[in-house]
């Protein structure tokens, strides 16, 4: 169970009913908070005890595994082994900004992002991209993960501290093995 606090001092154990009260992240966006238990989403605008959360029903197909949750803009995104999945309020649904994804299943893809100085960047297993609200921008020119497990280069985190972006590279090559000599 998750615990929450008002004061950083004090924390309090949520007892909503069943896995309401479990979650694997969180991120905030609007006044709402969004959980993921599983491969479940949930939004709650009073996660406290007392409250609720709703589910969000399906994002994608159900067959993708979810990889990330993260805030861009003001909005909530869903990472998935097929795609990356941008809320869209006025219709309440979520919806596949990377359709070109589907069927192309990796744990890696849309797992880390991260957003700096107006652009959403995100990874996937053999891409780099950012995203502006509207367009996606390839940077595998700037970062290219290799796609090839063996080689490694692949995108392991990311973060800024508002003036640069900060990318950690997985370094396959680097372990000293018969298979990457």
């Amino acid at each position: 169970a998750y615990s929450y606090s008002t004061d950083t001092e004090t924390f309090v154990v949520s007892t909503i009913a069943s896995t309401g009260k479990n979650a694997h992240k969180f991120r905030r966006s609007r006044g709402t908070l969004w959980k993921i238990y599983n491969d479940d989403v949930s939004s709650s605008t009073n996660p406290v005890n007392g409250g609720s959360w709703a589910a969000d029903g399906d994002i994608g197909d159900t067959s993708g595994d979810i990889t990330s949750l993260f805030s861009y803009s003001d909005r909530p995104y869903i990472g998935r082994t097929d795609g990356i999945f941008q809320y869209d309020r006025g219709e309440d649904v979520w919806v596949d900004m990377t359709p070109e994804y589907t069927g192309l299943y990796h744990t890696d893809n849309f797992k880390y992002g991260t957003a700096h100085q107006g652009w959403f960047y995100l990874s996937t297993a053999n891409g780099f991209f950012r995203f502006d609200g509207d367009n996606f921008q390839s940077l595998r020119n700037l970062i290219f993960p290799a796609g090839l497990e063996a080689l490694g280069n692949r995108v392991k985190s990311m973060t800024t501290d508002g003036e640069f972006l900060y990318v950690l590279l997985e370094d396959g090559l680097a372990e000293t093995s018969a298979s990457k000599s």
